[in-house]
């Protein structure tokens, strides 16, 4: 029987989850001193606004991003008269930093404000914090979530170490050379794979994010991934492979573009020194199949960002083999019913060196 290995529905490698977290009930709103305090109490209205580019600091967003927030989904100052500026009050802020929290948990802009619009007094009141004294200068932080900026352009960040800020500022900078210096410096000193997870997921997600909130930053995203694939294909193409050892075959499924987390996962596997043959995206079912006939790998990595991508009925046009699946689209009752799921892209590697032993 075919042995079929499948990722978690929520993917290890994603660099853009479809799940939309709660995001009730949040308290871990951080404030940094500041030279002035002003008095707030929780939840009430004490007189204190806030311009947009003080809000803007504080939830780590540009401020054309909340004027845009603000005629797209009506989530501005609930007291704003048309022709005045616009003037935070502590609920206003409160409600932007639930968008903020929603669209970093995965959901698009529309769930996010809406989400944010619907929130009743007590989740604001908890991101209000229960603080009497709220500084002017503070910058607020959701969570470990912190703001990198380049010029006008920001992106956020969560748990950033100073590599992955140094990576974030060189792409929002357009610096191609400074990213593939950063990844190259982090794999050194980190490895293949906590570099795509803990470098390289962050800044990208924080790409995806700006690009769902703004409409803006694919040249950021797109130079990003172009600079990661470089990088992984290098060391790729550097590591040498055991010799008397059946390859791995990594492929996209028929119709997949989505392939720079098999990029990661072929260094990752490179670094192990693992054998490869690694036919990238949109990989035929035939094509696929005329590889595994000749070759005769000793696994088949398949990968399907896409929902529609995620077709079982291609297993019956490919020879009997080792098939292990990655990607957010593969469902598992779709699946044969001998599965193994794989919850990170250190478990993937793992179960994919294992069956080349």
């Amino acid at each position: 029987m075919r042995a079929v290995v499948e990722a978690s529905k929520v993917d290890p490698f994603n660099t853009a989850s479809a799940v939309v977290r709660s995001v009730a009930g949040v308290h871990d709103v951080q404030m940094s001193s500041g030279a002035a305090d002003r008095p707030l109490a929780p939840g009430g209205d004490t007189g204190l606004t806030l311009a947009v580019s003080a809000v803007a600091a504080r939830i780590g967003v540009a401020p054309a991003t909340l004027r845009t927030w603000d005629r797209r989904y009506g989530l501005g100052p609930a007291q704003h008269t048309p022709g005045s500026h616009r003037r935070y009050a502590p609920q206003d802020v409160a409600r932007l930093m639930l968008m903020v929290i929603a669209l970093r948990g995965g959901a698009t802009p529309a769930e996010a404000a809406g989400h944010a619009l619907r929130a009743g007094a007590d989740a604001l009141s908890a991101l209000i914090v229960d603080a009497r004294r709220v500084p002017d200068s503070a910058r607020t932080q959701v969570g470990e979530r912190s703001a990198v900026e380049f010029g006008t352009s920001v992106l956020l960040l969560s748990d950033a170490g100073e590599q992955t800020r140094e990576l974030a500022a060189a792409a929002l900078a357009l610096d191609a050379d400074g990213m593939q210096q950063q990844l190259r410096n982090s794999i050194v000193e980190r490895g293949v794979t906590q570099t795509w997870e803990a470098v390289v997921r962050p800044v990208l997600s924080a790409a995806g994010d700006r690009w769902a909130g703004t409409g803006g930053g694919t040249e950021i995203e797109h130079l990003l991934s172009e600079c990661v694939s470089a990088v992984m294909f290098h060391v790729m193409i550097e590591a040498a492979g055991q010799t008397g050892v059946a390859p791995v075959l990594l492929a996209c499924m028929p119709g997949e573009q989505h392939g720079l987390p098999l990029r990661a996962l072929g260094a990752a596997l490179a670094s192990r020194r693992v054998p490869l043959i690694a036919l990238g995206g949109d990989t035929p079912a035939p094509a696929l199949a005329a590889v595994i006939t000749a070759r005769e790998p000793a696994a088949v990595f398949l990968w399907a960002q896409m929902d529609r991508n995620a077709d079982p009925f291609v297993f019956e046009q490919l020879p009997p083999s080792r098939y292990v699946l990655g990607g957010p689209a593969w469902r598992k009752e779709s699946l044969e019913a001998d599965v193994q799921v794989v919850h990170s892209l250190t478990e993937a590697v793992d179960v994919l060196v294992a069956l080349c032993r």
